[in-house]
């Protein structure tokens, strides 16, 4: 009897709702139809999800494809969620994960299984990211992220490998630290690369070598805002015909930016629209169709 309703509730459905690309258009509008403040939202993707079986993948898709911070993925744990969405009047603190397991091997599949549909992304509290210690370090948590924003501690950037798609296109970082060449070379459609360093965080002379390294190893960059690179990294980006926005910010804590050369005999950065400095120098000569805007210090 179950089996026989089932395929009279398939019946009732027109043809076109059975093609995967047509229900994913018709969710799309509604997703984009309301308000990403609305009330609304979230539970019109739920319901739609639970509609029925041909609803339910288009649906979760977009249900998980913006997320700010790991924990609704984390909640998806039994043993978590418990702690995540607390009931009555308990509320969540910061060290709430503080001495709790890393996740099992069920728990990483079933976070994964979600993650996988997830296309934007901003983590700010690093307090979490212990959970993920067990996983090996090829692990690509997100493998359809298009954006990522990885504003963590440095002592938590350790974790930023697992967040890496070959599919990211825009990345916002915090730190500069070694997995800052993984970046480049396992993140290969970069093309939007912001780096907001803390003005209280020192950059190391290392620090900079490392950053000017990474950035020479972005072959499709399209906008860059860092701080100061070496003099190879500007003769890399200014040969790179995708580049149309540098914006060059050093905190004023720093030291003074060493510019015993200028950059007259590079490529004339051809495609490149804005090119701004924000350095603890004197002053920079640039010749270029470009439009400069060069407010010092």
């Amino acid at each position: 009897m179950l089996h026989h309703r089932r395929r009279f509730e398939v019946q009732l459905m027109h043809r076109a709702l059975l093609v995967s690309e047509v229900l994913s258009e018709i969710f799309a509008y509604v997703n984009e139809s309301l308000s990403p403040w609305s009330a609304g939202k979230k539970p019109s993707l739920e319901a739609l999800a639970r509609t029925c079986k041909a609803f339910h993948e288009p649906a979760m898709d977009l249900l998980w494809a913006d997320l700010d911070g790991i924990r609704p993925l984390l909640g998806c744990a039994p043993r978590l969620h418990r702690l995540i969405y607390p009931s009555g009047s308990r509320l969540l603190t910061w060290d709430w994960s503080k001495d709790i397991e890393p996740l099992s091997e069920h728990e990483t599949r079933q976070f994964l299984h979600n993650a996988a549909r997830v296309r934007s992304l901003s983590v700010s509290c690093s307090d979490d990211l212990h959970l993920f210690s067990v996983l090996p370090i090829e692990t690509c948590m997100f493998p359809r992220l298009l954006s990522l924003a990885f504003i963590v501690r440095r002592l938590q950037h350790k974790y930023l490998h697992l967040f890496l798609s070959p599919t990211l296109r825009c990345c916002v970082i915090s730190v500069i630290n070694p997995d800052l060449k993984s970046l480049a070379t396992r993140c290969i459609a970069l093309e939007h690369l912001s780096l907001k360093i803390p003005e209280w965080e020192r950059q190391s002379a290392a620090d900079r070598t490392l950053l000017s390294d990474s950035i020479r190893l972005c072959k499709r960059l399209v906008t860059l805002s860092c701080l100061p690179l070496d003099w190879a990294a500007w003769k890399h980006l200014s040969n790179l015909p995708s580049l149309l926005k540098v914006s060059v910010r050093e905190p004023r804590s720093a030291s003074r930016w060493s510019l015993d050369r200028d950059i007259v005999n590079f490529a004339p950065f051809l495609n490149v629209t804005t090119l701004s400095f924000n350095v603890n120098t004197g002053c920079i000569r640039y010749h270029s169709h470009a439009t400069l805007r060069i407010p010092l210090a």
